[in-house]
């Protein structure tokens, strides 16, 4: 490994003591009309003196890094760099440096095979029959990869060779039917608890992981999925929410209604509007209001370069809703999926497009099952699917006025510590034109400006100032979160030049 430092004699008052420190390092030296210039390289046995040379040359603007050729900022070794002197400085250096898993397995700290440090390195293999195939060399690289990225491959305390030989010793494989020190791990995979790896075996052992809260199984096995989305989570949009109340609650609550009556009831429910307005959030809502199974299906989720097997998966996905019933299948951002037919060009898509639509004609045939369009582009849509029978009911879900902009910041506010000077009135006229995901993005933001006050790190740690009681979100958070968010939007839309709201309003028309 090659390691090169070059520097500017002119710049630092510093320079006689980096060559000093240079030592066993190779010191080129160049005379040139912007002064002299050193350039020194360091083997991997003398990285040590790199990191001392270092401290001292990282903050000059002449100072350039480069390893094996690659380019380096010095804020770019700020980590590694950081972890060196802590090092030093430690009572127990070699201790120190260990994996900061709880395994401890490996030489060094920046390790961290598993976010979750749960399962550790054996949750990477394959069970076969029972027995986990132990996948060294997917260990090996994800290590690897970790240590590189981070630049903790040029740490001249990592001993590598500790590193390969922990990889050979791992075990190749692992059967918890016959080692104590194991147990299968289980998760709820499709409704039923599967096991997916292996973990170190529990005192007691280890119980049955609970099933996650908006998931019910059949009797026959099969899952159900049902939003945990109230409708009191959504602000702003009751005549929306009442038209969809009569479109989809109604004949999946009272179908009897319907029968007296001698009528079909509507089918289909096509919401049209900008994103973020909260859509998908009515959908899953009514899902919940219903005690419905709800299926969200995405364009690139189902569509296959394989021949017939797009059309495959649209009728797989009305039969689960079929044994589910009642369901609702949610199409989001349908114009992905079915786009108008006379713009398309290849067959496949035109099959896909009917095939949706045949399935959507024989949905009397399947029970209580309902359909939900969202979109931002209605008139992107195959006009065979806006008609009567298919989606029977178009509602336009705008941005919200002043009073729906009160009721969002009621709602995304209800459960947050706020200081007695907050005015949340104050806030509407600046959120006029914006979307409800805005609005909630707000609140969130001014909670994590009243952490960021609160909040240090220290190297590896990351410290909480103050009682927790003490966390209370002032007005002076939401007039910065406010500044942060419309900035944000303002430079998604390409107006850096102009004053953050006056773009912003200028934008929404």
């Amino acid at each position: 490994m090659q390691v090169l430092l070059r520097f500017s004699h002119n710049n630092s008052i510093y320079v006689d003591r980096v060559l000093a420190i240079a030592g066993g390092g190779a010191v080129e030296r160049l005379d040139d009309r912007d002064g002299i210039h050193y350039t020194l390289t360091f083997d991997q046995g003398h990285l040590a003196d790199f990191f001392l040379a270092l401290d001292y040359a990282r903050n000059w603007e002449s100072t350039t890094i480069e390893v094996n050729g690659q380019r380096l900022l010095p804020k770019q070794l700020r980590e590694v760099t950081a972890c060196y002197r802590a090092r030093q400085k430690a009572d127990d250096p070699m201790e120190f440096c260990q994996c900061s898993s709880k395994h401890g397995l490996f030489p060094c700290r920046a390790i961290i095979v598993d976010e979750s440090d749960e399962h550790g390195w054996f949750r990477y293999g394959r069970l076969e029959d029972g027995t986990l195939a132990v996948d060294k060399e997917k260990i090996e690289r994800l290590i690897r990869a970790q240590l590189a990225r981070q630049h903790f491959d040029l740490c001249p305390f990592l001993r590598q060779s500790d590193l390969s030989t922990i990889l050979v010793e791992l075990p190749t494989t692992i059967d918890p039917e016959k080692d104590t020190g194991w147990e299968f791990r289980q998760e709820w995979v499709k409704g039923r608890l599967a096991r997916v790896g292996v973990q170190k075996a529990k005192p007691g052992g280890s119980p049955i992981p609970p099933r996650p809260e908006d998931e019910t199984v059949n009797q026959d096995g099969s899952r159900r999925h049902v939003p945990d989305v109230t409708y009191a989570e959504i602000g702003g949009l009751k005549a929306q929410l009442q038209l969809v109340r009569e479109t989809i609650e109604l004949p999946l609550r009272h179908p009897e209604v319907f029968r007296h009556l001698g009528i079909t009831p509507n089918r289909g429910v096509l919401l049209w509007g900008p994103p973020g307005t909260g859509k998908t959030l009515i959908a899953k809502a009514v899902a919940n209001q219903c005690q419905a199974h709800l299926t969200i299906v995405r364009g690139p989720e189902v569509k296959s370069k394989w021949h017939g097997q797009s059309e495959s998966n649209l009728r797989d996905i009305f039969d689960e809703a079929r044994t589910n019933e009642p369901a609702i299948i949610l199409f989001d951002e349908i114009d992905a999926l079915v786009p108008n037919r006379a713009t398309l060009s290849h067959d496949v898509n035109i099959s896909m497009v009917s095939q949706l639509l045949t399935l959507m004609d024989g949905i009397e045939e399947r029970g209580h099952v309902l359909i939900i369009g969202t979109t931002n582009r209605p008139e992107a849509i195959d006009s065979a699917f806006r008609r009567p029978g298919r989606f029977d009911l178009e509602i336009e879900i705008g941005l919200p006025d002043a009073t729906a902009i009160r009721e969002i910041l009621a709602i995304h506010t209800g459960k947050m510590p706020l200081a007695p000077d907050v005015d949340l009135e104050r806030l509407v006229p600046h959120l006029c034109g914006l979307t409800g995901a805005d609005v909630a993005a707000l609140c969130k933001e001014a909670g994590l400006v009243c952490l960021r006050e609160r909040i240090s790190f220290d190297h590896d740690d990351l410290v909480l100032t103050g009682e927790l009681e003490g966390l209370v979100v002032n007005a002076r958070h939401f007039e910065q979160a406010l500044q942060n968010m419309l900035h944000g939007l303002a430079k998604r839309r390409d107006e850096p030049g102009k004053p953050v709201i006056h773009a912003i309003k200028t934008n929404r028309g």
